[in-house]
């Protein structure tokens, strides 16, 4: 069986006990996108809102995420992809997480936030058009598989040898907590 692996990114209700009101995934061996917007059967907070823009009215009447319903891999590729596996309900498959393998890849950088480490790939100006898209489950999981792909050319190993990559990635150092302010900066 051939292993199989997406990337993920969420945008969630809450601060607190966050459920997942967007979903987007791209199959790390194919490069399909799926995104899905879900209601989580609560008021979004106003705070959350300021940060993606996705409000009650974007979600009413859709459906809740249901992991069940959901096609796990195995292997889940995310910037700090603990948050959202969490999201979704910690589903059993392997973690990759682009943080720690971004510290591995590129020892050099000042800063590991998803729109930084974009800016120090591609330069301010390319980088800025990429991260307007910025907190869109979608535009931040595009970035991330930019920054996955990066990480294995530079560590000369292929970006479909999830093994390698899932055991160098967990070997690196852990993000210990990422405050909100880099959340924003992401």
């Amino acid at each position: 069986m051939t292993d199989t692996a997406l990337i993920i990114d969420t945008e969630t209700d809450q601060g607190r006990d966050p459920r997942p009101i967007q979903v987007a995934t791209i199959n790390a061996m194919t490069g399909f996108e799926w995104m899905k917007y879900f209601n989580s059967g609560r008021s979004i907070s106003p705070v959350v809102i300021r940060i993606h823009g996705i409000t009650d009215d974007d979600v009413a009447g859709l459906e809740r995420f249901d992991l069940e319903a959901f096609e796990l891999p195995q292997y889940l590729i995310g910037h700090n992809v603990r948050f959202d596996w969490r999201v979704i309900g910690s589903p059993s498959t392997k973690l990759i997480c682009t943080v720690r393998l971004a510290r591995v890849a590129f020892p050099e950088w000042s800063a590991y936030g998803q729109s930084k480490c974009i800016e120090q790939l591609l330069g301010k100006e390319e980088a800025s058009r990429m991260t307007i898209a910025a907190h869109d489950a979608l535009g931040d999981a595009r970035m991330c598989y930019l920054l996955y792909q990066a990480c294995c050319e530079r560590l000369a190993i292929a970006p479909t040898d999830f093994a390698v990559v899932h055991a160098i990635a967990n070997k690196a150092n852990p993000v210990s907590k990422m405050p909100l302010a880099n959340i924003r900066a992401c």
